[in-house]
């Protein structure tokens, strides 16, 4: 086998044995190496800022108690630090001088969290919905059983840092979900069969892919022996030569998801139980949600992720007052559970609860540009007012989900326009919530001085439908018709201004692309239009792109 770079520095030198040593280790000068070694443990080093480093922090299904969260708010003022949360409900603690690094790694073990696992090719933090156990909607409590999955790998030699690939797992025991899950490696969703509570396996999803149905069926106390074996056939059969080619999608694409259970009873002492019917229902969630016991949960919204020292302390000091929980939630916000009224001390400020925003440039290197500072320019009133989710990443490895939402977008650089400029490519129709599709690319690159004016059209577009729910705006319309018709009729309404709205394609008569060009210029009468519009939409969008954004 023809190994990538990756997999030949696995074989190079025991982690552990490097992990042990660590205390005598020289921060001030690493080589890659080195650095990818310092992964296993949370710790990011990038080479052009040498100076610097980023730990991350696992937070088992975002549970964390307050005496932890304290800690690690004092950790965050001794360093001088910055911390956020990310999209798998854990902290990343960024601008550690190389100097402390070490220290801040000891203390933070010292809480009773850990950072092992959190980057590189290992099993990151597992995820659940934050009402876990908690919640209307909840069958199953999953924490317990997330604990039992992180002892098959957390520090053991044969996973740390030595699967294929990084490695995401998901489980809910709710039916109704703040976001979807289907964007994991390995997801088991909440099911029944033969009248008894237990998961659907999925399989294969990751931030660009849907995980697919395995049709097997597992029982709540085999869920911690059918994920150790899942893992080890992963980590025995998985592909690892070419690096994008290495997710366990890659894998059962090349040998087909029955082969792969053939491959888990390698590994799994029981038969594989066809799949009941998976239990999922969508539902809006207001910052004040009520849980059982007659209590609420309160969302607290942070700034894209971002939480300052000022905001934690306040958190910490409400939740020991009232005797609160405190999660991490996968949208980026801070859940505080056990009010037994309706009231917080906190302002109701407009943040994240509708928008996932990658760490942006500030925090991470691939980011184009930063991504939380763009996300204030947002219409975030408007999103918020109609249950619109957006999804904002950096760049092309989709840490915001934006192919699971109702809008995504990725930052990139043009020069289509003019002058080089910021900009995003531009996705919509995702049916995420039950993993029926993504959402699908209609724009290359739009210019971010237009974003919002494109945004605001497709909301319209949304309103004058008269669906309640985005998703089934994109299940009835949008998903009718071709990405190169939707490019060009939002174009249109831009141009000019008209308030029309789309039927589904079938109502219109648009059947296999046929009649679209015919049915543009009956709905628009335009010259300029009429002038551009033929049977080539993808040329006929490029000339109105043009003529609409020009600088």
């Amino acid at each position: 086998m023809n190994l990538n770079s990756v997999e030949k520095l696995k074989n190079k030198q025991n982690l552990l044995s490097f992990l042990n040593n660590l205390e005598k280790f020289d921060f001030y000068n690493m080589d890659e190496k080195q650095r990818f070694y310092l992964k296993s443990i949370g710790i990011y080093n990038f080479k052009m800022t040498p100076e610097v480093c980023m730990i991350r922090v696992r937070v088992s299904a975002g549970q964390i108690s307050i005496k932890q969260l304290e800690q690690i708010s004092e950790i965050c003022t001794k360093y001088n630090t910055e911390l956020i949360l990310t999209t798998r409900a854990q902290i990343e603690i960024h601008k550690i001088k190389n100097k402390d690094i070490f220290n801040v790694y000891k203390e933070i073990s010292r809480t009773g969290l850990n950072s092992y696992q959190t980057l590189s090719d290992n099993v990151r933090n597992i995820i659940s919905d934050p009402l876990d156990g908690v919640g209307l909607s909840s069958k199953i409590e999953v924490y317990s059983i997330i604990k039992e999955i992180e002892k098959v790998f957390l520090e053991k030699d044969d996973f740390l840092s030595m699967i294929p690939r990084k490695f995401n797992i998901a489980i809910s025991g709710n039916v109704s979900n703040i976001t979807s899950f289907f964007s994991n490696d390995l997801y088991f969703a909440l099911a029944k069969k033969d009248d008894k509570y237990g998961f659907n396996i999925y399989i294969g999803g990751k931030n660009n892919q849907l995980a697919k149905k395995a049709n097997i069926f597992v029982e709540k106390e085999n869920v911690k022996d059918l994920c150790e074996a899942i893992l080890k056939a992963y980590n025995k059969y998985g592909l690892r030569e070419k690096r994008n080619k290495t997710r366990i999608f890659s894998l059962i694409e090349k040998i087909g998801i029955e082969k792969f259970k053939k491959n888990i009873l390698e590994f799994y002492d029981l038969d594989l139980c066809e799949a009941g019917d998976t239990l999922i229902k969508k539902k809006k969630y207001n910052n004040f949600i009520p849980i059982k016991e007659n209590k609420y949960c309160f969302r607290y919204k942070t700034n894209f992720g971002r939480v300052k020292n000022t905001e934690l302390r306040q958190i910490i000091e409400f939740a020991k007052k009232e005797n609160l929980n405190i999660r991490f939630g996968n949208d980026q916000n801070i859940y505080l559970l056990g009010l037994k009224e309706k009231l917080t001390p906190f302002e109701n400020k407009q943040g994240s609860s509708n928008i996932l925003a990658c760490a942006g440039s500030k925090y991470c290197f691939f980011s184009i540009f930063d991504v939380k500072d763009k996300s204030y320019s947002l219409n975030i009133k408007k999103l918020e007012q109609n249950n619109i989710s957006l999804g904002y990443s950096g760049c092309l490895k989709g840490c915001s989900k934006h192919q699971f939402c109702d809008i995504g977008l990725i930052s990139i650089r043009t020069n289509t326009y003019g002058e080089k400029e910021h900009a995003v490519r531009f996705f919509i129709g995702g049916e995420y919530t039950f993993g029926k599709t993504m959402a699908k690319m209609i724009y290359w690159a739009v210019p971010l001085r237009k974003l919002n004016e494109l945004i605001d059209i497709v909301v319209e577009e949304f309103n004058g439908s008269k669906y309640e729910d985005f998703e089934q705006f994109s299940s009835n319309i949008l998903n009718t018709y071709r990405e190169n018709f939707l490019s060009f009729w939002f174009l249109c309404k831009i141009h000019t201004k008209k308030k029309v709205y789309l039927k589904s394609a079938q109502e219109n008569k648009i059947i296999n692309n046929e009649n679209e060009e015919k049915y543009i210029k009956n709905i628009f009468k335009n010259k300029e239009i009429s002038q551009i519009l033929n049977k080539d939409l993808t040329n006929s969008t490029r000339l109105l792109l043009q003529k609409t954004w020009s600088q």
